[in-house]
């Protein structure tokens, strides 16, 4: 159902911005069942499908669906994809730095660019420079530690 539709929605999610959303309200708990969460604060309820862009994820449960950006602050993550790739665990979110830096189980996002642990280990300093005038000396100051992150997720082939 249409968040407009909607008998007495949670002011947060009248707020949010969204694309063909498609949600129902169960003991007072927002259920998503599909569309695209463009921009706004998620504080509860369950995420069953669709495309998340942006904005602040607070509490719930992610069950599935495309996560591309936002900041994750708590609840459970099932499955779903972190940007283009599939990950069986929450991502791990990096605010702070020049760019945002975000973890999935498979694969590593710095900013715009999203690659997997071993791409980023083997990129060559041209690759790196080629990506942004300031990239090379952010990935010589932070590549150890980002690197090292991922093998403490498991990567231990890197």
């Amino acid at each position: 159902m249409k968040i407009a539709e909607l008998e007495n929605p949670p002011q947060w999610l009248l707020d949010a911005k969204t694309d063909q959303a498609d949600v129902i309200i169960v003991s007072g708990k927002v259920i998503w069942q599909g569309g695209t969460w463009l921009d706004g604060t998620w504080q509860d309820g369950t995420w069953q499908d669709g495309i998340w862009l942006g904005g602040t994820w607070r509490y719930g449960t992610w069950l599935g669906g495309t996560w591309m950006g936002g900041t994750w602050m708590g609840g459970i993550w099932q499955s779903g994809m972190v940007g283009s790739y599939p990950s069986t665990a929450a991502p791990i979110v990096i605010t702070g730095l020049q760019w945002p830096v975000i973890y999935g189980s498979d694969a590593l996002t710095i900013g715009c660019q999203q690659h997997t642990f071993a791409q980023w280990a083997t990129f060559s300093d041209d690759k790196i420079a080629d990506m942004h005038s300031d990239a090379l000396a952010f990935w010589r100051r932070y590549k150890t530690f980002l690197l090292w992150s991922g093998m403490a997720q498991g990567k231990e082939n890197l």
